[in-house]
């Protein structure tokens, strides 16, 4: 992401990767209390109110008055996302249309920013796996 930011005209691709972090950033919104809800993943998420919330809470107010979701809510949006997941490489693999109106982008943004939170194989934010 830094590499991105210091790029005086990135490619449209990196562009693009660039947006779907938005979907990571609500999701860690909500498992620290910004965000109330972590919305079934069947649309983006609303990027201006996520940006908007990031600018406009000063640092300190957001760490002060940051709680971390019981270990069970964060668990359980992690078992159904990876539920999810598998269900929209299921579908990729057979060209199927994803069900329920499910967006894979969201879902896997999603994933990386709950494999980063469980720790998963204890990885750095630019080093989270989401295995296929």
């Amino acid at each position: 992401e830094t590499e991105f930011l210091n790029q005086d005209q990135p490619p449209e691709e990196s562009v693009s990767a660039a947006g779907w972090r938005y979907e990571a950033l609500a999701t860690l919104q909500w498992s620290i209390g910004i965000q109330q809800e972590l919305p079934f993943p069947d649309q983006i998420c609303d990027v201006p109110e996520a940006a908007r919330l990031m600018i406009a809470t000063p640092a300190r107010e957001m760490i002060e008055s940051a709680f971390l979701r019981r270990t069970s809510e964060i668990l359980d949006a992690l078992d159904q996302n990876l539920r999810l997941l598998w269900c929209a490489r299921d579908c990729a693999t057979r060209d199927a249309a994803l069900p329920a109106g499910l967006d894979g982008g969201v879902i896997s943004e999603r994933q990386h920013a709950l494999n980063w939170l469980t720790y998963f194989e204890n990885a750095e934010w630019d080093d989270v796996d989401i295995p296929s």
